[in-house]
């Protein structure tokens, strides 16, 4: 099975190299080779969902659009978040955004926040 992708900005050599060795030393990887700025990665099998989600994690840390992935989505797969929810999104990082939705956890944070600033 090949997937082929639109690399990744790599902002440095290291950052380059950890890319292409996190995807290599996944059990499925064959073979992993850039042509100018399209990846193609070699699977020996559709792969095994801790494959899956390895993969999920690093394209969604490098920014790559994860819809070459989809051919890999199944039953075993489709629970993983970071189908749906990037890393970063505001929505899953920020406890903030929940807690303005909800006023009485918010004024027991701030009466919280208060104790402990004056125990300081």
């Amino acid at each position: 099975m090949i997937i082929s992708f639109e690399g990744p900005t790599f902002f440095a050599q290291a950052d380059e190299d950890q890319f292409f060795r996190w995807i290599g030393s996944l059990p499925e990887c064959q073979t992993i080779r850039g042509i100018g700025t399209t990846v193609h990665l070699t699977l020996s099998s559709p792969g095994q969902s801790e494959t899956v989600r390895q993969l999920l994690v690093i394209f969604r840390r490098w920014h790559v659009d994860i819809a070459p992935l989809l051919l890999l989505r199944s039953p075993e797969t489709d629970g993983f978040v970071l189908w749906d929810t990037a890393l970063g999104d505001p929505s899953t990082t920020e406890p903030w955004q929940s807690i303005q939705s909800q006023p009485a956890l918010r004024a027991d944070l701030i009466k919280i926040l208060a104790f402990c600033r004056a125990r300081n």
